[in-house]
């Protein structure tokens, strides 16, 4: 194993998923991570799952996001937009989508990596993994010394620096990134079905772990389509509007 394709937030988006899962394989992929919020959003969350269900009978890793979690306990406590997605969604799946749901774990370890949906501190309170206090409590966490975590749409790298202060920069398409293990890291590496930093181009990372190296991508794709899918399949138009602009 040389590559891992992190992927997270594909929410139910089929034409960004498979616009990605291109490119990984291209970029020669050899082990998949989805790191949760695969549903929620978008207007193929069926067809989403079972892509996923093979995936982990294939040896892949798939996690728990807070929006797969809501179509098992329901959505209380999410914005209305989200709500409104979770309630289209829930009766779309079937009985064998909601076990697959119900199997999956908050966090998973790859060393050097400790791969989780949010934050590595409390994975099942769904903490934004995008300030130092959360940073600090997860490096604190995890035993691993890269957290790579999806939730937050917006991809991002931090570190801490030898007086254990928290730096971050926004990552360059494209570019390889060196993380020495000598070192505290963590990545969110955007959402592949909804990126919000005005960019609507999906967003995954990749993974060398002989080289302890981190790319991000920006991958186009059908837009179009996906946008058409949630105007007729009865999806509260805000979502179509959010992502053609994404926000």
């Amino acid at each position: 194993m040389t590559r891992i394709a992190l992927f997270s937030d594909i929410h139910a988006n089929f034409e960004a998923f498979s616009a990605c899962e291109q490119h990984a394989l291209q970029e020669k992929a050899e082990l998949f991570a989805f790191l949760g919020d695969h549903v929620g959003y978008g207007p193929d969350p069926e067809r989403i799952l079972d892509r996923l269900i093979k995936y982990r009978d294939e040896g892949h890793i798939v996690l728990l996001g807070n929006h797969d979690e809501a179509c098992l306990t329901g959505p209380q406590q999410m914005s209305h937009h989200a709500r409104d997605a979770i309630l289209w969604t829930i009766p779309r799946l079937q009985n064998y989508h909601f076990e697959f749901i119900s199997s999956l774990s908050f966090t998973y370890e790859l060393p050097p990596l400790l791969l989780t949906h949010a934050s590595a501190h409390e994975p099942e309170g769904w903490h934004y993994l995008n300030n130092e206090e959360e940073i600090k409590l997860s490096f604190k966490e995890a035993e691993q010394p890269i957290v790579i975590a999806g939730h937050v749409h917006h991809q991002m790298l931090y570190f801490e620096d030898g007086e254990k202060n928290i730096q971050s920069f926004i990552p360059t398409p494209g570019q390889v990134i060196p993380l020495s293990t000598r070192r505290r890291w963590a990545a969110t590496i955007g959402s592949l079905g909804q990126p919000r930093d005005g960019n609507s181009a999906s967003q995954y990372a990749l993974f060398d772990n002989e080289q302890n190296t981190l790319t991000f991508h920006r991958v186009p794709y059908d837009i179009d389509r996906t946008i058409y899918k949630i105007y007729h399949r009865g999806l509260p138009p805000t979502l179509a509007e959010r992502l053609s602009k994404g926000q």
